[in-house]
């Protein structure tokens, strides 16, 4: 499995699960906590699955990546998550690019882009097993 590939399977797996806790969030969480909070809450839940999916796909590719490749692969993914996002919230929410830019700097936008980096970095820190 090339670089590009693992970086799409870790942004699909990870995409796929926090865009159902994303609705979750916004269906029952956001209305009674309001956004930041509500981001706050979903965050470690989020890292968590990061982490799984990271070290997920490090282990299904069956190969001893580097840890220059595993940046790598995370950085693909964070390309494929930052085309999601900016795509999901045209369509979605109405946004255009530079309304999704002035969201990053309200509190849950911030929070957003800690996890972003999170998500980016993870594959690093996981070794095939």
């Amino acid at each position: 499995m090339s670089i590009i590939a693992a970086g799409a399977l870790y942004f699909l797996v990870t995409f796929g699960v926090g865009f159902i806790f994303g609705v979750v969030r916004e269906l029952l969480i956001t209305p009674t906590t309001g956004p930041a909070l509500a981001t706050a809450i979903e965050a470690p839940v989020m890292c968590t699955v990061c982490y799984l999916a990271a070290r997920w796909v490090v282990r299904r590719t069956g190969k001893a990546w580097q840890a220059g490749q595993r940046l790598m692969i995370g950085l693909v993914a964070f390309a494929c998550l930052i085309a999601a996002e900016i795509g999901l919230s045209r369509l979605l929410r109405g946004w255009d690019f530079a309304r999704w830019l002035e969201d990053l700097h309200t509190a849950e936008g911030r929070m957003s882009l800690v996890l972003f980096a999170i998500f980016a970095t993870l594959p690093v820190f996981v070794r095939r097993a």
